[in-house]
């Protein structure tokens, strides 16, 4: 499973990438970031800090966020199902229109 940091998840959504598919970002930072329309299924996202983020229009399909902060999280339409969310923080996290199970 290839690891990616914070700094190089942004440079490549910035450079156009969407497919973040089965990647390992434990523990990522991206406050207030803007990732909308994004592929995160059955990604690692554990323990990652993820308040203000804008996933909307994105998928995380079979995805792990145990233990994230997803705090005013936008995340309109968002594909989660089979996604697990186990001890995940989601107070007003947004999730209008979203399949979680």
């Amino acid at each position: 499973m290839e690891k990616l940091s914070t700094a190089a998840v942004l440079a490549a959504y910035q450079s156009g990438r969407r497919n973040f598919t089965g990647l390992d970002l434990r523990g990522v930072d991206l406050f207030e970031q803007d990732l909308r329309g994004s592929d995160f299924s059955q990604a690692q996202i554990k323990k990652a800090y993820l308040t203000y983020i804008n996933l909307s229009n994105s998928v995380l399909f079979q995805a792990q966020l145990q233990g994230s902060e997803l705090s005013v999280a936008t995340m309109y339409s968002l594909d989660a199902r089979e996604g697990c969310f186990d001890r995940a923080v989601l107070i007003r996290a947004n999730l209008s229109n979203s399949k979680l199970t």
